[in-house]
């Protein structure tokens, strides 16, 4: 794709051919869903501890390259402490934690529909906001159930937003793909027609885990045995294609995001941003190691940045249509 440098000259970031893009998606859904219905609490335990950090260190390169210009300074440190308070509630440090982080976070949302939307959509937005609003809070167990689970497509709806450049026949390719690891197999899985594939056993995790308090963490209240482990293995599945979406589908579809960072943080560049996620990922697997709840407490309150910051931008982004304004320093760019 040819674009234009600060100095005006074009540049070239290539991208791999449409085809082998899609078909290559296709296959890591394949081999995602065959891990996650072979073994789903190792891939949930161990995606985890080998992925997590590292994902969320792409993912903001994505998002401060990308989207830094969407809202003002103002209106991003506002969201900054929103979601500030949403760690000190995860903490445990607030009366009513579940409660208060619910409110701050369709407080986020707010803040991205009031700022990001304009005249009838944002009245429609915020109206929806409230009315989500109040039935989270009424079934707060609910809420995250579903929170967990939808933070995992989210990434699709940013492959659907940048995907507006490529040919119809290449979008079409690669949404048929992504829809059918956020929709089809999920929903297979979650009303039994895939109950004689899916494998209960711990495997390679037994006697690091309770699997038990695994698979109460990603379902519903009171849940039978059954349907618990279709939750956890769509989780895996969803979490296992997260994973993917953002450590390879995204730098691949977005060089010229990855070149504008590269020039903002030239520290970071190239390999050394990878080896930064995986040295983070490093020290927090040592926690993993000792205590994975605790591993997993402590992730959850890192991971509050990476959850909530995608929300407001988002609303902003593919309700109201807006793009992204490119820093100038960075130079015209495909944004």
């Amino acid at each position: 794709m040819a674009l234009l440098s600060a100095t005006g000259t074009p540049t070239v970031h290539t991208r791999p051919a449409g085809g082998l893009l899609v078909m290559g998606s296709a296959v890591s859904v394949v081999l995602m869903f065959a891990v996650a219905t072979t073994a789903p609490l190792a891939t949930v335990v161990l995606g985890l501890i080998a992925c997590g950090v590292l994902h969320h260190v792409v993912e903001y390169r994505y998002l401060a390259a990308r989207f830094a210009g969407l809202f003002s300074p103002i209106v991003w440190g506002l969201i900054g402490l929103l979601i500030l308070g949403i760690v000190i509630a995860r903490a445990q440090m607030v009366p009513y934690p579940a409660q208060f982080e619910i409110a701050l976070g369709y407080l986020v949302l707010t803040v991205g529909a009031h700022w990001g939307l304009a005249g009838r959509r944002r009245v429609v937005v915020l109206a929806l906001v409230a009315v989500a609003a109040a039935a989270s809070l009424t079934f707060p167990a609910w809420h995250f159930v579903v929170l967990t689970h939808l933070h995992n497509v989210l990434p699709v709806l940013f492959v659907w937003e940048w995907s507006r450049r490529f040919s119809p026949a290449l979008r079409r390719g690669l949404l048929t793909v992504q829809l059918s690891w956020v929709v089809v197999l999920p929903m297979l899985i979650l009303f039994g027609a895939l109950d004689g594939l899916l494998n209960p056993d711990p495997g390679l995790v037994a006697g690091f885990v309770d699997g038990a308090r695994v698979i109460d963490l990603h379902a519903p209240p009171e849940a039978s045995t059954m349907v618990g482990t279709r939750f956890l293995t769509m989780f895996a599945l969803m979490q296992s294609m997260h994973y993917v979406t953002w450590l390879v589908l995204m730098p691949l579809l977005t060089p010229g995001v990855t070149a504008r960072a590269n020039r903002a943080v030239p520290a970071l560049r190239g390999v050394r941003l990878w080896w930064l996620g995986l040295g983070l990922a490093g020290l927090l697997a040592v926690v993993f190691v000792l205590d994975w709840f605790e591993g997993r407490s402590l992730y959850a309150l890192l991971a509050s940045y990476h959850a909530y910051l995608e929300l407001p931008v988002l609303v902003a982004v593919l309700c109201a249509g807006r793009q992204p304004r490119p820093r100038a320093a960075a130079g015209a760019c495909d944004t």
